[in-house]
């Protein structure tokens, strides 16, 4: 009985090593296949540091959307024309016919779809001082718009109605039209379709009527108010500005 007893105690004793040789021995994994191991990296990827990039990535995205829409709409094209306080036209019936810039491109021996021309219809000022002071989110914004492009050099001419001629060149806006057509062609002008202002102190031509510009008649202006071409102070493009012109008036 006791050498049973003692049997039993050693093989205990023999299974409680066995057991702790086990727990101590290192543990072998399974070699994983590279298809496995890239997926076990990118779930423990995802789990710990997936916000540090969706943020940053998202705030790129942002970004780099809103510089797009910022340097796409500050494109300058070739030729820029805007009509403020005019109703709607045809954009494309304006650029074919209308405005005669495509004729003067042929007249100058370049092709009309080789450059980039911009005719905007859309924009609009206080028609009246009582106008200025209502609360209108489109003539607001449409203003400003208007001026920042002006400043940016995103436009060439204007037709403008006689009060938002004087009110923009009170800021400085307008090119004075001595310095676009010579008095050659200003002769060529019944001065009675000159339109003064001021600029730095003295009297000058700021725009032509348009009424003396035959292709310009069939534009729709609002009933009771007088129209002008103007020219952007702030163009790059006066040289083209004043062949055009110059080209108007002798198509008249």
């Amino acid at each position: 009985m006791d050498e049973l007893k003692k049997q039993s105690y050693l093989d205990y004793k023999a299974e409680q090593e066995l057991a702790d040789e086990a727990a101590q021995a290192p543990v072998v994994e399974k070699e994983l296949s590279k298809g496995e191991r890239f997926k076990r990296s990118l779930v423990h990827f995802l789990s710990y540091y997936k916000w540090y990039v969706i943020i940053p990535l998202a705030a790129i995205i942002v970004v780099g959307s809103l510089l797009y829409t910022v340097i796409s709409n500050n494109v300058k094209p070739y030729f820029s024309m805007i009509l403020v306080n005019i109703e709607a036209q045809d954009c494309k019936e304006f650029n074919d016919s209308i405005s005669g810039f495509n004729d003067y491109l042929h007249n100058s021996g370049i092709a009309p779809e080789s450059k980039e021309m911009s005719f905007k219809d859309s924009y609009r000022h206080p028609m009246t001082s009582e106008e200025e002071y209502v609360v209108d989110c489109d003539i607001n914004s449409s203003t400003q718009k208007l001026s920042s492009e002006l400043t940016h050099d995103l436009v060439d001419i204007l037709i403008v109605n006689i009060r938002c001629a004087d009110e923009f060149c009170e800021s400085g806006a307008w090119e004075p039209i001595e310095n676009i057509l010579s008095a050659e062609d200003l002769a060529k002008i019944d001065e009675s379709f000159y339109y003064y202002g001021e600029i730095d102190g003295k009297k000058q031509i700021i725009g032509i009527r348009v009424e003396a510009f035959s292709q310009l008649s069939d534009l729709q202006y609002r009933e009771g108010d007088d129209y002008v071409i103007t020219v952007s102070k702030f163009s790059s493009q006066k040289e083209i500005v004043t062949e055009y012109l110059k080209f108007m008036l002798e198509d008249n």
